[in-house]
């Protein structure tokens, strides 16, 4: 039946294989030493197993395919490790940048916005404001001359006069 990929699952599996084939070869030996009789049970359970894979389904018995596929499987996790670190590591090399990149940001900042030694900030050290107007202060706004809508505070009441 179908089985569930989970961590280690196929490796597991493939070990259990190896294990019972490894098993079934050593009791196929000690059926053939045992005499004629056993002879012919080990040559029963090899017919049965031929028979199995004459139908179509998948007998896993022989140990050095078993054994092979291990192996492949090792050193595929032993690559994907490898590539794993690689990649932490870049993803680490990256962090580092940037936060050097940051600190450099914050640092200029604080120092007027003048990463440049032989650049020397305006007359009064600040930056220029972001309204452009000139030496970082706010245009004073018009108290009679707002927008549309909303005109502000009244001067005095409506209906004072009655």
């Amino acid at each position: 039946g179908f089985k569930a990929p989970g961590a280690g699952s196929k490796v597991r599996r493939i070990k259990n294989l190896l294990e019972r084939a490894e098993e079934k070869e050593k009791r196929l030996e000690q059926l053939k030493k045992s005499g004629e009789s056993g002879a012919l049970e080990a040559q029963a359970l090899k017919w049965k197993d031929t028979l199995k894979e004459a139908t179509g389904s998948m007998v896993k018995d022989d140990p050095t395919k078993l054994r092979k596929a291990l192996k492949r499987r090792e050193q595929q996790k032993k690559k994907s490790a490898k590539t794993w670190g690689k990649i932490l590591k870049q993803e680490q090399i990256q962090k580092d940048e940037k936060q050097k990149t940051r600190t450099e940001n914050l640092k200029n900042r604080s120092n007027n916005g003048y990463p440049i030694p032989g650049k020397e900030p305006k007359e009064d050290g600040k930056r220029k404001a972001a309204g452009g107007a000139a030496g970082g202060e706010k245009k004073a706004k018009n108290k009679t001359g707002g927008g549309a809508g909303f005109e502000g505070k009244k001067a005095d009441f409506l209906n004072k006069g009655h």
